[in-house]
């Protein structure tokens, strides 16, 4: 199973291209409390968590793991909140173009939905897109390594 922090790194390398984004980051909080903190717009990778799925063989004993990801991508706007959600939403298209179907070490990372986190009556707009990846463990039966 791949290390998370290589998945998460290359997350990272992927987002650090778009120009408009000013943090790429990694990120164990909550959004409320990045409002001061963080250099808008940004792109924050949370570890969401993983789950498994095991299959027994006669030798064997396979276990397919769903692993995700989310990436808020957080912009202000100076003028309103109407234009900072459409200003929000064209970081949402790039973002996702880098993300979804990025490909590396024998995975395959997949948008599967986007939905809006919060937006602050300064103009504050946090969405969260969630990403999937699927890996494997095998591990043989009566060995201890």
């Amino acid at each position: 199973m791949q290390d998370i922090l290589i998945v998460e790194g290359k997350l990272k390398e992927a987002l650090s291209t778009i120009p408009e984004l000013r943090t790429v980051e990694s990120y164990e909080g909550t959004i409320e409390d990045l409002a001061g903190s963080t250099r808008l717009p940004a792109a924050l990778i949370v570890y969401g968590g993983a789950r498994a799925q095991s299959e027994e063989g006669t030798r064997a004993v396979q276990t397919k793991v769903d692993v995700y990801f989310t990436v808020y991508v957080i912009a202000k706007n100076t003028r309103g909140k109407a234009e900072a959600s459409v200003d929000v939403r064209t970081l949402l298209e790039v973002s996702r173009n880098r993300i979804h179907a990025l490909a590396f070490n024998g995975i395959t990372v997949k948008w599967e939905e986007e939905t809006l986190e919060m937006m602050t009556p300064d103009g504050i707009c946090a969405y969260a897109q969630h990403y999937r990846y699927q890996d494997y463990i095998v591990k043989e039966k009566g060995l201890i390594k």
